[in-house]
Formats: structure tokens, sequence, C-alpha cells
């Protein structure tokens, strides 16, 4: 039986404390298929994410910007059917998109449309936590406080029992703070050792302020940043612990503090990251991958409006 540990949010709700995700390369590929497969179910992502379920995976991540799910809905459902799980024994995260300054507008009026729309695209009547996914808001706290209202009635009415925030400044968590009845639960955003910090203060007013840190990306030093310090040390530990180099960096994660997302389409993989609570790393090897990581700056996901910071993140790592 699969060994699975949680985290407990400010409603008092436990979270899986490993989520299975459906975002940057499975939405490429649906979206790039060719156009007579376009309104089709993207069969080999509902076919993953049920043999997730069936491994042993309870969390499952998705948002409106992925457009999967359809697919994330119908592995559900067919689980539910089945009799792998009931309903409550999954989490599902989904996400509201907001737009990105100078590129796009949001798809809806708002999170109350958004969800509500995902919910039909779904087939299930609610979600267990609702994220704004992106912080369009440094020059306009109005209309995060109108967000948030909407996102509080999605809690009162039942649609999400919780929500929270992803990729936010420091700015739009303390204005959060301070209009809102029902807190952010969680912040999503990119954390790994070659990024500890995503915006300049963030990591701080995440925790200070009670929210779980759930973590996009964590394997980044073994995809996208590939010949980095940490190159020669994953695999080190990897053979001391007799895991493998991704769970050697989820559980750095989650010894961290934060709540990883992961994904694949192999099965041997999802069997594999699964095993992430079936052991520990010891405190100098957390350290030492905290320490080395620290000596190499790379940010993977949205460079084009995050960049602006990355000299200052740098100043602060000793790294200018």
């Amino acid at each position: 039986m699969v060994k699975l540990e949680y985290f407990t949010l400010p409603s008092g709700d436990k979270i899986p404390g490993i989520g299975f995700g459906s975002g940057t390369a499975w939405q490429h590929e649906k979206k790039g298929r060719p156009e007579e497969f376009k309104d089709t179910l993207h069969q080999p992502l509902v076919d993953s994410v049920y043999q997730a379920i069936e491994t042993g995976f309870r969390h499952l991540d998705t948002a409106e910007v992925y457009t999967t799910h359809p697919e994330i809905g119908a592995a559900i459902n067919k689980a539910i059917d089945n009799g792998l799980v009931k309903r409550e024994d999954i989490w599902l995260t989904d996400k509201f998109f907001p737009g990105v300054i100078g590129l796009r507008g949001p798809f809806t009026s708002g999170p109350y449309e958004s969800l509500t729309t995902g919910l039909e695209e779904l087939k299930l009547d609610y979600v267990d936590l609702y994220l704004i996914h992106n912080d369009i808001f440094e020059e306009d706290q109005e209309l995060l406080a109108k967000y948030w209202k909407e996102m509080e009635q999605l809690v009162s009415e039942g649609k999400a029992k919780n929500i929270g925030i992803s990729n936010f400044s420091t700015v739009s968590i303390e204005t959060l703070l301070k209009v809102s009845t029902i807190k952010p639960a969680a912040h999503q955003f990119e954390y790994h050792p070659y990024l500890p910090e995503q915006i300049p203060g963030s990591l701080s007013a995440t925790k200070d302020n009670g929210l779980l840190i759930e973590a996009y990306a964590p394997l980044l030093p073994l995809t996208k940043a590939k010949g980095g310090p940490l190159d020669p040390i994953i695999p080190r530990l990897a053979e001391k612990y007799g895991r493998s180099d991704s769970l050697i960096l989820l559980r750095y994660a989650i010894q961290k503090g934060a709540l990883p997302l992961t994904t694949s389409s192999k099965l041997e993989r999802i069997q594999d990251v699964i095993k992430v609570f079936e052991f520990e790393l010891e405190d100098e090897d957390v350290k030492l991958i905290e320490e080395v990581g620290k000596s190499h700056f790379h940010r993977g996901f949205i460079n084009f409006t995050l960049d602006k910071y990355n000299d200052e993140l740098k100043k602060d790592l000793g790294l200018l």
C-alpha cells in the first residue's frame, strides 16, 4: 500500500503531500494536435492521470489555461465509476487565469465564471483548492480585491473548498491579507534549489502568513538546467539512499516545507515518484543541496514577466 503524508490547511482540510500535474508539457501536447482532434479528449493524458490514481496519487492539479479540464475530469470520474476512489478521496486543485499584462486578457469575466465553466468541463461539483494563477495586480489592487470577493463567493457556495494564489508578489499578498475575509490557504510558485525565491520577499511573505508552499518545477535541475553544479551531487545522493534522482529532489522540496507537483506519461516514473514518503534525507544532505543550488540561478518559467527580478535575486544570493 502506498504511503502518503499530508499538509494541513487553515480550514483544517488535509491536502495530499505530492501532486500530479497536467500543465506545461501536457497542455502543449494537447494544443499541438491536428485541427480535427481539437474538440476530442487527449487520451494519453486521461490514461496517465488514471494510472496516477491507480498508483496511489490522490492530489491532481489542473488550470483553466491548460485546457485539460475534460481529461482530468474524465480520469477522476472513470476512477470513481470503477470503484478505485470516491470523490472525497481525490484532492483537485484548479486555477483561474486572469490574463498576462501586455499579452492577453482573461478568458472569462472573473474567477466565479471561470470555475463555474470549469466544473462543467470537469463534470464535477467542486474543487478542493482554487487559485488565481498569476499576478497581474501590482498596478491594479482594486481588481485583485474584486476577484478575491468572487473567490470567497465560490467557497460560500461550495464550489471551492479552499482558495489561494499562484506566482504572486509580496505587494499583492499583503493586499489580499488586508481585504480578505477568507485568507489565501496556499501559494503555488516555481521552487527548486536553483530558484529558492521566485520574487523578492514572496517566500517569507508566504511562510510568515501561514500559506502552504506548493512547488512547481521541483525537478528543474534534472530537466531544464542540466549542466549545473548539482549534476554530480544528485546521483551520488540517489545512490546513497537507493532512490532515483527525481525522488531526491522531490524529497528535498518536502523537507523544505513545500508540497511538490510533478507529472509523467511513463507508468514506471509515476510508480517511482509516489514513493517519496518512504524515506527522508539527512539534514546535512538537505543543506548540501540548498547551498550548492544557491550557486547557480535558473528561472524556468514566466520569464517574460518575472525576469525583471533576476538581478535583485542574484544579489541576494551573492551572485552579482
